[in-house]
Order: C-alpha cells, then sequence, then structure tokens
C-alpha cells in the first residue's frame, strides 16, 4: 500500500518506486538474494519529516546509488542502515540481520566512510587501520597483510612510510584514509558517503578505480552528488529528493524514461539562422527549439520522431550555403534526468505548502 503522505498526490512516485516496494514488502526481494532490504523507512524530527517510506533492495554485489540534491534524506537513510538514529517507523535488514534487533551482528559486517573524515589527528596511517582492524575482530596473524594490502591499494603508502599523523594529511589523502577505514576487515557491506567530495579530478578517478576494484563480491550503498561517478560505479540509482524516493532503476532506464530523447545542436553563420533553421525542420520536422544564442541552437526531439541516420547523412552532405558549421547530437545525460527530477520535486512540495 502507498504511504499516506502520498495519496495525497502532491508529489508523486514513480512507478517503478512502487514496484519496488511491493517486490520487497511480498518477500519477492528478500535475505537469500538481497543484502540490504528497507522495509518502510521512517525518519521524523518533531513535526519534520526526513525520511518518508522509502523501501528499496540492494543484491548481493552491487554497487547501488543514493542521489538527490542536499537536504534528500540520503545520509539519514544511511545514518539509520548503519545503526546511528533508529527509524522512527519501518525497519530493515542488513546481510541477513534484523535492524531493530541485531544491530550488533550488523555492526560486525559492515564499513562506513562518512561524508566528513573521522581521523585522529595525532594517529598515522598505519595506526588508524590497525584500530580499525582489531574493532572488527581481525586475528593478529591476518591484520598486519591486511592493513598493508590496503595502504597500497588506497596509495598510501608513501605517507604510511614517512609515519605521517592524519593531521599532516591533506583532504584528498585524508579521505582516501577514511575509505581505506571503511574496507578493512572484508566488510560484506559497505556504506560511502560523498566518498569523493572535495577531491580534485585526478584523485577522484584514482578513487574511482579503487572502487571499481574493491566493489567485486561486495554490496556497496553510495551517496553522491557526481553523476558521473554514479554513471562510472552504480548498477542501479535511486534519486531522492524531500525524503521520497523518486525513481529508482539502472542508468540506461532512467535516462530512457526521464530524458526526452535527443538534443541537436548546430553552430551556424550568424547571418543565416533562418536557412539553417529551415534545413534542420525539413530533416526533423518535429523537433522543437530549447534555446538559442546568437550563433547556436539547440533542438529536442523524442526518439521516436528521428532516424538518427539520417540526421548523419543529411548533416554530413550538406551545402556550406546552409550556413551550419558544425552540428552535435547527444543523448540525455544523467545530471538532466537529476535536475528534472529534482525541479518536478521542488514545484510539487512549494505547491504542498501553499
Amino acid at each position: 500500500t502507498m504511504p499516506a503522505d502520498l495519496e495525497s498526490g502532491a508529489v508523486h512516485e514513480d512507478d517503478d518506486v512502487t514496484k519496488e516496494r511491493e517486490l520487497v514488502l511480498t518477500g519477492v526481494y528478500n535475505k537469500e538474494n538481497s543484502k540490504i532490504l528497507t522495509y518502510d523507512l521512517n525518519k521524523m524530527y518533531g513535526k519534520f519529516c526526513a525520511v518518508k517510506s522509502v523501501t528499496f533492495h540492494v543484491k548481493k554485489s552491487e554497487c547501488f546509488g543514493l542521489l538527490g540534491p542536499n537536504g534528500a534524506g540520503k545520509t539519514t537513510t544511511i545514518s539509520m542502515l548503519t545503526g546511528l538514529f533508529s527509524p522512527s517507523r519501518g525497519n530493515a535488514s542488513v546481510s541477513g540481520y534484523d535492524l531493530r534487533k541485531e544491530l550488533k551482528s550488523i555492526y560486525d559486517v559492515m564499513g562506513i566512510c562518512p561524508q566528513f573524515d573521522i581521523c585522529w589527528p595525532d594517529l598515522n596511517v598505519e595506526d588508524h587501520l590497525y584500530f580499525y582492524a582489531r574493532l572488527k575482530g581481525m586475528t593478529k596473524e591476518k591484520e598486519q597483510a591486511a592493513v598493508n594490502k590496503l595502504i597500497n591499494e588506497v596509495g598510501l603508502a608513501d605517507a604510511a612510510k614517512s609515519k605521517k599523523k592524519a593531521k599532516e594529511l591533506s583532504g584528498g589523502m585524508r579521505r582516501r584514509l577514511s575509505l581505506a577505514m571503511s574496507l578493512i576487515g572484508e566488510p560484506e557491506v559497505v556504506f560511502l558517503d560523498e566518498p569523493t567530495t572535495g577531491l580534485d579530478p585526478e584523485t577522484k578517478r584514482n578513487i574511482w578505480a579503487l572502487l571499481d576494484k574493491v566493489k567485486q563480491g561486495r554490496c556497496i550503498i553510495l551517496t553522491t552528488h557526481s553523476m558521473d561517478e554514479a554513471d562510472a560505479l552504480c548498477e542501479r540509482i535511486g534519486i531522492m529528493s524531500h525524503g521520497l524516493m523518486r525513481c529508482v532503476g539502472t542508468n540506461l532506464h532512467l535516462k530512457n524514461k526521464y530524458g526526452n530523447g535527443y538534443k541537436i545542436e548546430i553552430r551556424f553563420v550568424k547571418e543565416a539562422l533562418e536557412t539553417a533553421n529551415t534545413f534542420v525542420m525539413n530533416i526533423i520536422p518535429k523537433a522543437a527549439v530549447l534555446s538559442t544564442t546568437k550563433d547556436t541552437r539547440v533542438y529536442q526531439v523524442l526518439k521516436t520522431d528521428v532516424v538518427l541516420s539520417e540526421v548523419f547523412r543529411a548533416m554530413q552532405d550538406r551545402n556550406d550555403s546552409i550556413g551550419i558549421l558544425d552540428y552535435g547530437v547527444r543523448q540525455t545525460s544523467l545530471e538532466e534526468v537529476f535536475l528534472k527530477i529534482a525541479r518536478e520535486s521542488e514545484a510539487a512540495f512549494q505547491n504542498k505548502k501553499k
């Protein structure tokens, strides 16, 4: 059944989210085939509802991306799953353990990289990892090899060699340390809350490559603001806003469902807008003009209204007198899907307030 706060119709829930809820609540997705299951997770702060009836599953070795604007409820959802806050309503199962009854067992099998680095300023890299390895119950014989392996994997070998303390590490190095702390002890489930926020592009890519390596055989929930990151790392994505799960599915599914087909951009000679426009409208009569600047124009066209091969052929064979200098065709990006959903939710939320 749909939660009461959705029935008012102010913010509608996507069919995929409704289907996901049904499959989880009827037990099609269960402890046998899913590492994480949430059942109507809800978090209230006084009268404010931070997370509303969130229900989803994450398969055994899947990386699930949780996207959404600031304040959408991503970190609160992760905080409930990791036992930091207890849910106001609902429950979850992590690695087969019941969140409300078996939290101690969940702690044994999970790792978390929080949004902000939590390091002890006066401990060095190795000390942090040994400390966490012991918390996770690793044996003395195994811990050294595990710590050394991880230090190399996250690219902290130099910092470890020179016995640098956490307070002497740069922001990117500290982020790597937080990541290593979440991965020590071979956890079955890892929660990564915006693991690459504030990092430079090169470090970001290195961390993606590392996550790509370590996600084999592990279940990961990753929150991020970077659409590229979700595209690169996540098999499935859920987009939240105002505490609600708005849509859920693979990247391609979301792009196909929310993306309005293709965008076609032309750059034209300044005087030639008319002839260029006529030329484009002849190839794709159903295109709509999205935006125009002094020398570019962008059209949007639905997938069903265009045959790309014809567009390419006509463009390649075009005459210079038409005035089109160059052109580009692209599919809707994940970023556009994200913006569309965020805007819709914001509009619905403002209407509801009225």
